[in-house]
């Protein structure tokens, strides 16, 4: 980024461990929505969404195991591409889970999830999942119209508790689509249960968050270090003390529900459905436990996804364009954002993000 004129502002606050997805830190502090006053930015990179939403940067970087970008995105009300498996290298991060993070940018328009995410791009062999992008790869969307687009909307996401705003939000999204002329297709991704697909993931970050921070659960294994938090190390512990045979199953789960979905993707041009299954929750509310139940299948699928706001926010924080221009406001506790993913091909980007580009630049046209 530094190569190509970037400014680096700083390092922003995250969820402890990037695992979970309240950005609640115990060490630098609860980081706030701008977008919904009292409420969570969500996570793990709720610094990246609450910077960019409030208008600090006009892009942050985040890392995304099972939605940490595209989560607070939603939660936001700004934009947030995780890219292809292998594209963007990890090397350099601290790692939570080597086979499911992903490095993506979190940005206000389309345009500079695709530069950034170009200027990223690039095979890395000090990445143990390092793939070449395919010859004439690009990021950069092409055409804006959905006009014929072929788009896959997973029946398996009925099966999700969630809120009345996001099922009602989501569709309404999916006629504006139909209008613009997408074609919404119903499909099965056989063996796919989000609930359990996200508990699979989870059990797979721990137990490799455990391998490659096993200082992080003390030196004797039991006691807790300054600087780490008991609810962290518990977790890693439990990561480590989970059988071979039940992470050998989670493995083989994960990786199967991968299979299904690209086999499921072919002859459309992308997968439809919300970002979350809930809008940013107050900071002292129970945590939904299903967060990433949309969000994963597109880590295990090894699929770039990118989340956008199903609709501009109508209250004086956002100008039509989804910009944010006033976070002093608490009108969108009533009217909170919500998400709405992409999830295309393989290195499929340039796909994704032109359905991005087509969706925002609609609220511009008459209904």
């Amino acid at each position: 980024l530094r190569a190509a004129g970037a400014v680096i502002l700083g390092t922003l606050n995250m969820h402890e461990g990037a695992l979970g997805a309240t950005t609640d830190n115990p060490h630098f502090g609860r980081c706030c929505n701008p977008a919904v006053p009292g409420c969570t930015p969500g996570g793990s990179s709720g610094g990246s969404g609450a910077a960019v939403a409030a208008g600090f940067v006009p892009v942050a970087l985040g890392t995304d195991t099972m939605g940490s970008v595209r989560i607070p995105a939603a939660y936001c009300g700004v934009m947030g591409l995780k890219p292809t498996t292998g594209l963007v290298s990890n090397a350099g991060v601290v790692p939570l889970a080597w086979s499911l993070d992903h490095i993506g940018p979190v940005a206000r328009s389309v345009d500079d999830l695709a530069l950034v995410t170009r200027i990223l791009a690039g095979f890395d062999p000090a990445d143990p999942v390092a793939e070449p992008a395919p010859a004439g790869w690009t990021a950069m969307p092409a055409g804006r119209g959905l006009a014929g687009m072929r788009l896959g909307l997973p029946r398996e996401i009925d099966a999700v508790e969630t809120e009345p705003a996001v099922r009602e939000a989501f569709a309404r999204a999916l006629d504006r689509l139909r209008d613009l002329g997408a074609i919404i297709q119903p499909v099965a991704i056989p063996g796919w249960s989000p609930g359990r697909a996200r508990r699979d993931g989870l059990l797979i970050s721990e137990a490799e968050a455990a391998e490659l921070h096993p200082e992080l659960m003390g030196p004797d294994g039991t006691t807790t270090p300054e600087g780490v938090s008991e609810s962290f190390a518990a977790a890693l512990r439990y990561g480590r003390d989970a059988s071979a045979a039940r992470l050998a199953g989670a493995y083989r789960r994960t990786a199967e529900i991968g299979v299904a979905a690209r086999a499921a993707l072919a002859g459309l041009d992308a997968f439809i459905l919300p970002t979350a299954p809930q809008t940013a929750f107050a900071h002292d509310a129970p945590v939904p436990a299903g967060q990433a139940d949309f969000t994963a299948l597109a880590n295990f699928a090894k699929l770039p996804a990118v989340s956008v706001p199903v609709e501009p926010m109508k209250s004086a924080n956002f100008t039509n364009d989804m910009t944010f221009t006033n976070f002093a406001n608490s009108a969108n506790r009533a009217n909170p954002p919500i998400g709405l993913q992409f999830i295309g091909p393989r290195f499929g980007e340039a796909a994704v993000l032109r359905m991005a580009a087509a969706w925002t630049s609609a609220f511009s046209q008459p209904a």
